[in-house]
């Protein structure tokens, strides 16, 4: 059901919440014991969750996301929400506690952050206030009604400023909430306030079975469709990759040719010893994410414009949701300092001198600006046309590393077959649809070879880089063509597993 007015005049709503799809009627309808049209106008105490109910949005998510500088708030919510294992706490709240540490790490280290928030929340408010709730919400007494939500009363209340509700009891989360605060439900919060008698004789209103408690304890138990669109703050904050990794590719995918893949693979190719390796191992990958950063603002632009010349273009279901996604300067400003880190970390492990930074800036950022100029090319070519620009992007993730860190000539012809074989497998896509015809591992790993073997006529192993640095390429190129075999055998172990397991 779509109509919320429709929901409420119902016992319950039987919902196919998120993370409960596989509800029953029978369990649903252990939350009513009445007709939510009437609890409206009984005696008893009118609960209303916020974020989805009453506020057809997520008020925790829209603070993070409205909050400047947008640059530090996306570090912010980059390590506290996505770097700790929040799992690990024990809470069956956890999720709750990683948001309240988010908002006020961002509070501390962004003060201005909460004033902004005071000025712009009643707007906010009325542009996502559900109307449908609301309008049920006006058959009971203002005195009645009571915002029961874990989002922070500081972020709320706001948002209630100049509404009918600004003077309704508000139960949210303080400033300073005692530990055991995120391993409860919400019935044990409102205990604080009312009575068993009280509560018995209450109507609940929300949309997620995350209140399971307050809905069987209530005498309506209530359980409505969301309400409005879903809110995430990771659409509104940029941090290097997650356009790619949530709505280009997979984000194993991406973990792995981007590490993997460019990163190691550029490493191999210009060491000759092992103490250049470590230094490498140091510096490259801040490199290597500088120039990703451009080549995202090319993957965006993708999507987003040159979708638009195809018939038939590839876009996953996520990337409608990033449309807002403020990807530019964004990116820039990320490439840059990705780039000055591994300056000084190459300067500090000695892979470069200090002399040499201002030839190597300029060799950087000239490169950086020729890839965005053939990425911006390629995404206003006609397809057919983009065949012949491909392999240039190709050679653009590896030739300005080389520009900076000489390859060994092994290793540069080990990145010319890795340019070859992406070029290849596009050409064969936009020539049969198909994107797995060839298997990219083994057919650059023969190209390797063979080159190898023509190279050995005419040059002596040193000359090609040296017996250590033959080496790491031969093992990298192991690997690789180990990989697929390898995680074939995990997943059918992994099948097989339960079927083991006696009864």
């Amino acid at each position: 059901m779509t109509d919320a007015t429709a929901s409420l005049a119902d016992p319950v709503e039987r919902r196919m919440a998120q993370g409960g799809a596989d509800r029953t009627p029978v369990e649903t309808a252990a939350y009513a014991s009445g007709t939510g049209a009437t609890g409206m106008r009984g005696a008893g105490p009118v609960f209303v969750d916020f974020d989805y109910t009453l506020f057809g949005s997520n008020s925790t998510e829209l603070f993070i996301a409205s909050c400047r500088p947008s640059l530090l708030v996306a570090i912010i919510e980059f390590a506290v929400r996505r770097c700790i294992p929040w799992r690990l706490t024990g809470f069956s709240g956890y999720f709750r506690l990683r948001d309240f540490v988010c908002c006020m790490a961002i509070i501390v280290l962004c003060p201005w952050s909460i004033f902004m928030w005071r000025r712009r929340a009643p707007k906010l408010f009325e542009r996502h206030v559900s109307k449908q709730i609301a309008a049920r919400l006006s058959e009971a007494a203002a005195d009645r009604i009571v915002i029961v939500s874990f989002g922070l009363n500081a972020i709320i209340r706001p948002l209630l400023k100049g509404s009918p509700w600004q003077d309704v009891r508000l139960i949210a989360t303080p400033s300073l909430p005692p530990p055991q605060y995120f391993g409860r439900g919400k019935l044990p919060v409102v205990r604080k306030y009312f009575g068993a008698a009280d509560i018995a004789a209450s109507t609940f209103l929300t949309d997620s079975l995350d209140d399971r408690d307050l809905l069987e304890a209530s005498g309506d138990g209530i359980l409505i469709e969301p309400q409005g669109e879903t809110c995430r703050a990771i659409e509104h904050l940029y941090i290097p990759l997650r356009y790619t990794a949530r709505a280009k590719y997979a984000a194993s995918y991406v973990f792995d040719q981007v590490l993997f893949v460019e990163c190691l693979l550029a490493v191999f190719a210009t060491v000759t010893s092992f103490d250049g390796l470590l230094s490498k191992l140091a510096c490259m990958p801040f490199f290597t994410l500088s120039l990703m950063c451009i080549y995202e603002i090319g993957y965006f632009e993708n999507d987003m414009v040159a979708a638009a010349r195809e018939d038939a273009p590839t876009l996953t279901k996520h990337s409608g949701r990033f449309r807002s996604y403020p990807m530019q300067p964004a990116a820039w400003i990320w490439a840059v300092a990705a780039a000055a880190a591994g300056a000084w970390l190459a300067c500090f492990t000695g892979v470069m001198h200090a002399a040499q930074l201002p030839r190597a800036a300029l060799l950087w950022l000239g490169s950086l600006i020729l890839l965005r100029i053939v990425f911006f090319a390629y995404n206003r070519v006609r397809p057919a046309a983009r065949i012949a620009v491909y392999p240039v992007l190709q050679m653009l993730k590896y030739l300005p590393l080389f520009l900076l860190f000489p390859a060994t000539p092994a290793g540069a012809v080990l990145a010319f077959c890795q340019a070859t074989t992406m070029s290849l497998i596009y050409l064969v896509y936009r020539q049969t649809g198909q994107r797995r015809v060839i298997e990219k591992e083994q057919f650059r790993t023969a190209m390797f070879a063979v080159a190898l073997c023509f190279m050995a006529t005419a040059s002596t192993t040193a000359a090609l880089g040296g017996r250590f640095a033959l080496g790491l390429l031969a093992v990298w190129c192991l690997v690789r063509l180990a990989k697929a075999p390898i995680l074939r055998l995990v997943r059918g172990i992994r099948r097989k597993a339960p079927a083991e397991v006696p009864a």
